[in-house]
């Protein structure tokens, strides 16, 4: 049997092609885990029915059909409604669903004191604004897993 010898020109192929390889390894796994980090949003309908995307007012559902409002607030940075889910807002005062004996339902997480006092504030100030008496108005709260600094408000009609 006879022994080999690795020359040090081999033993530097050696190291540079497994370097190579584990440097296309790390970057093909870095592609998968920001693909798979990515968060993937529900289609967003409008009142057609018709996908829609509106990343600047952060809006993740809007159905008017149904009566489905969905977005995105961050208590600690803001302490209103911006003027684009308001204006969605006043558009989903005409749903359908939203029949006399309908309350608006606002959906909110549970959250510190301070938190649900801006969220309830800012929700509350953009109905009045659109004359919606405060006694239509119920709020329910749900948990959350983990706290973030945006957080889903749910608005629905419930009869």
């Amino acid at each position: 049997m006879r022994n080999y010898v690795l020359t040090e020109r081999g033993k530097f192929l050696v190291v540079t092609i497994v370097a190579f390889f584990l440097i296309v390894l790390s970057l093909v796994l870095a592609v998968l885990s920001l693909l798979r980090e990515a968060p993937e949003l529900p289609p967003e309908n409008n009142q057609n029915g018709t996908d829609v995307t509106d990343p600047s007012s952060n809006l993740v559902d809007f159905n008017l059909n149904a009566g489905v409002m969905t977005f995105l607030f961050s208590p600690g940075q803001q302490s209103a409604l911006d003027e684009n889910i308001i204006s969605l807002i006043a558009e989903l005062l005409n749903s359908p669903q939203n029949t006399a004996e309908a309350k608006i339902a606002v959906e909110i997480p549970q959250l510190g004191d301070e938190n649900t006092a801006v969220i309830t504030n800012a929700v509350i100030a953009a109905l009045e604004a659109l004359e919606v008496s405060i006694n239509d108005i119920t709020f329910f709260v749900y948990m959350i897993e983990t706290k973030t600094e945006d957080y889903e408000i749910n608005i629905s009609f419930r009869d």
